[in-house]
């Protein structure tokens, strides 16, 4: 298995360094609507699972998914804590290889954890498959730990798959592409309806 965050690690990190590098909700705000079902993959404590919980609203769902059973608890808790956040969360604990979640999503957002997963290809399989035609994944790779060439081979098999990529200006210092499955999306076990 690849190297984890510690949980410890990330709530520190949130509580302090984080909100000074990056506005989880401006960053993620033009993606998601109220009312979407959307993933935090690697959710670790949760910082952008708030944002994304406010976002969705009451009618929304948030799939909380990481290989740490404490990380999960967090980001429930950090969630549950803010009046604002009133999405439907649905944690999820991943095995580190694959997601498949059931369902399709709108969204899903995968900020600097991708360079964590043992199975890049399969991750990024379950997520086309998962994908709603013309829904989106935005990945965020920190900058000074994800080369330009890794960060290319962690995308390519997104784009093999027929995810539509888009580079973004790099923000919160980091690497940023997003992934949008085609409204007529039929690939990867993914049928448009």
């Amino acid at each position: 298995m690849r190297h984890v965050t510690p949980s410890w690690f990330m709530e520190l990190f949130d509580r302090t360094l984080r909100p000074l590098l990056c506005n989880a909700q401006s960053l993620v705000a033009p993606y998601v609507c109220p009312g979407d079902r959307v993933a935090d993959l690697g959710c670790g404590a949760g910082y952008f699972s708030v944002a994304l919980s406010r976002l969705v609203g009451a009618t929304g769902e948030v799939v909380l998914v990481d290989v740490q059973p404490a990380m999960l608890e967090r980001a429930q808790v950090r969630c549950a804590r803010d009046r604002r956040a009133s999405a439907r969360l649905t944690p999820v604990l991943a095995d580190g290889a694959s997601f498949t979640p059931a369902g399709h999503l709108d969204f899903a957002l995968l900020s600097w954890m991708l360079h964590e997963v043992e199975n890049v290809a399969g991750l990024w399989h379950g997520l086309a498959a998962a994908l709603a035609p013309g829904g989106r994944a935005l990945v965020l790779e920190p900058r000074w730990h994800v080369s330009r060439e890794q960060f290319e081979a962690e995308l390519a098999p997104a784009v093999a798959l027929g995810l539509e990529r888009t580079d973004l200006p790099p923000a919160c210092f980091s690497r940023v592409a997003l992934l949008q499955a085609p409204e007529a999306y039929v690939a990867a076990g993914n049928p448009s309806s």
